[in-house]
């Protein structure tokens, strides 16, 4: 459903549930289709537990949520490389805005892993590219 009215409820399941809870309601704010739940989801960036981050970036990505990208660029050094995965692909999302971070986190990271993901990402990008030129 895309009923806005569900947006208060899954926010509140996101501080107090369990796990699977709290990655359900990440996938749910991002299926709303909302910008105000982006702002929620920035906020799982800070959970305790890899797949709520993972999922929380996920959703931004699917947002499609320009505002995010400071966020997901902080979450390319996460110690999970599936964090990581997930903040990188959304930010190739985000369209230039995003590979214009990853370009800068792949050149500039503090964080070594973060600068190899930033390039994967970019490499990624870069051959969808090439079979959308050559077809």
């Amino acid at each position: 459903t895309r009923d806005p009215r569900a947006e208060g409820p899954l926010a509140e399941l996101l501080g107090r549930g369990d796990e699977e809870q709290r990655i359900r309601a990440c996938r749910a704010l991002s299926r709303l289709g909302r910008s105000s739940s982006a702002s929620v989801l920035v906020t799982a960036l800070g959970d305790g537990s890899p797949a709520v981050r993972a999922q929380a970036a996920r959703g931004l990505g699917e947002l499609r949520e320009p505002r995010s990208i400071g966020a997901l660029v902080d979450l390319m050094g996460d110690p999970s490389w599936w964090v990581r995965a997930r903040a990188a692909d959304s930010l190739r999302a985000l369209g230039e805005p995003g590979l214009a971070a990853l370009r800068e986190c792949a050149r500039a990271h503090e964080d070594q892993f973060a600068r190899e993901r930033a390039a994967e990402a970019l490499a990624a990008e870069l051959g969808v590219r090439r079979k959308v030129a050559v077809a």
